[in-house]
């Protein structure tokens, strides 16, 4: 979804700026230049170049076509996608309850016990002749059967507990750098630029005429940052260094930090001896949000910031 967001975003971005429309460009409606790195597969917004400084109006998109160290083949080729959504994945089904066992049935009551039928009155002696001889007494009533309890009714079975819902999977993290825009505090040649650090070339020596590196000038203080053009939830970042042994040092006594619009919302020190060889991992903790990422320089002398390439994982 992100990437999606940062399309429209990088889109929006194009259709804005007038140096950077594309109306002149026919058959690529609804698209977008990306620069595919042909090492990597990795993609990254191109960036443009003013090919009529006269009219400030005419710019073409371009990538890195330096070749491979030894190779014919070049760094980034230049193509062009249909701005269309990524169908995310499906999130797993629950699983289906067990079915509640039922209750025993109650016991019956037990019948009451009939009772006993009262004796007959014994009968009346006769009398003399001519003297109607007295009745007899009726014998008492028997008592009335006791009426027997009700039998308890059966417990109710217990229902089964509800399935667990599944649990929607998290996104894979990123490299949110690519998608940004990067500066420094100056730029010590040419093609020594800020987007060198983000052009998804990760070790590089830097007596090779600079392939793939950021520097600055022997600044002090020096730094370089990059513009995540939103605001992202950082868990990693990862320093890559030149990979030639000798000067490797040289990276050290640095801070890396995050902020978000201007605030400080996380920072790490790293001191000498320690330095990228060729890379060091910054793992942040959980939650911390920004929307720049940020390299500086804490040698207040003057001193080089190089980068082979600075590494944003978040979503």
């Amino acid at each position: 979804m992100k990437k999606i967001v940062l399309l429209l975003l990088a889109m929006v971005m194009l259709i804005a700026v007038p140096c950077l429309a594309f109306d002149g460009y026919d058959g690529h409606a609804g698209q977008i230049p990306l620069c595919q790195n042909n090492k990597t597969g990795a993609l990254r917004v191109s960036p443009m170049k003013d090919i009529d400084p006269t009219t400030n109006v005419n710019y073409e998109p371009y990538c890195n076509t330096r070749f491979f160290y030894g190779t014919t083949t070049p760094v980034e080729t230049l193509i062009w996608i249909n701005i269309q959504g990524i169908q995310g994945p499906q999130g797993i089904q629950g699983l289906q309850g067990i079915q509640g066992i039922k209750g025993d049935k109650g016991d019956q009551g037990l019948q009451g016990i009939q009772g006993l039928k009262g004796d007959t009155g014994a009968q009346g002696i006769q009398g003399l002749k001519g003297d109607t001889g007295a009745q007899g007494i009726q014998g008492p009533e028997g008592p009335q059967g006791i009426q027997g309890l009700k039998g308890d009714k059966g417990d109710q079975g217990i229902q089964g507990e509800q399935g667990i819902q599944g649990i929607q999977g998290e996104a894979a993290l990123e490299n949110l750098a690519l998608f940004g825009i990067a500066t420094q505090s100056s730029t010590y040649a040419p093609n020594m630029g800020a987007n060198n650090a983000i052009d998804n070339i990760l070790a590089q020596n830097l007596n090779y005429i600079g392939v793939a590196l950021s520097q600055t000038m022997a600044d002090s203080q020096a730094w370089w940052q990059v513009n995540l053009l939103g605001k992202f939830e950082i868990q990693q970042i990862i320093i890559w260094n030149s990979t030639d042994p000798a000067i490797q040092w040289r990276l050290s006594n640095f801070t890396v930090q995050v902020e978000k619009d201007g605030m400080i919302q996380w920072s790490q020190h790293s001191a000498y001896p320690a330095y990228p060889n060729p890379y060091m991992i910054f793992t942040l903790p959980a939650g911390i949000e920004g929307n720049v990422v940020k390299v500086v320089m804490d040698y207040m002398g003057p001193r080089n910031l190089w980068l082979a390439e600075v590494q944003v994982m978040g979503r």
